[in-house]
């Protein structure tokens, strides 16, 4: 298990609520009556570091136009696709090729302590399914939103070929490639940042 300096802080991987103090709090440690100080919810792992925002973007295309853009991670296996944790890259990509995206909304997403927000990648994405009950019981704590095991599926900043990208859905922990051009009440956007 690794450990890492967040803040001043040393902390080992898990799930955490980060105050806007910088500190990050486990769910025992949390108080409820500091939840409009939250940032929002911490994951710390071997393979990231990230901090999950409490709302989320529903309705929401990948892109309003089809390419392969460079910089981000395509990859068309669903098992390599889960190694790709360059959510932030690939999201700076996007973002610079065209602003009609769920990328670029996230970039111009700000965090309580003044971080920007990122589209997660695939792997990222395998990191929050692996550990969404303590999650949602800290977006429980925060008044943030829960993030949905059944009728949302999540875009990612992991491309699939020129015209799809990956999606990721709690059926089974599955993901899946859509056209990115697709919009639908059920497409969301769930908004990360960087853990400094």
């Amino acid at each position: 298990m690794r450990r890492r300096m967040i803040g001043g802080q040393t902390a080992s991987n898990g799930i955490y609520i980060l105050h806007t103090n910088g500190k990050l709090y486990t769910s025992d440690e949390w108080n409820y009556s500091w939840r409009n100080d939250a940032v929002g919810v911490a994951l710390i792992s071997d393979n990231s570091s990230f901090v999950i925002s409490g709302i989320e973007l529903k309705n929401q295309s990948w892109s309003n136009t089809t390419g392969l853009i460079q910089g981000v991670t395509t990859i068309t296996s669903s098992n390599e696709a889960k190694k790709d944790f360059n959510g932030f890259q690939n999201t700076q990509s996007i973002a610079e090729y065209t602003h009609a995206s769920a990328a670029y909304e996230c970039t111009v997403t700000q965090f309580k302590n003044g971080q920007m927000g990122y589209l997660a990648s695939v792997g990222e994405w395998m990191e929050i399914i692996n550990n969404l009950d303590e999650i949602n019981r800290c977006m429980s704590l925060i008044d943030g939103l829960y993030i949905d095991e059944g009728a949302t599926s999540y875009w990612t900043s992991t491309q699939y070929n020129y015209e799809k990208a990956w999606l990721a859905t709690y059926n089974g922990n599955e993901f899946y490639p859509n056209d990115e051009r697709k919009r639908v009440s059920f497409y969301a956007i769930r908004v990360i940042s960087q853990l400094k």
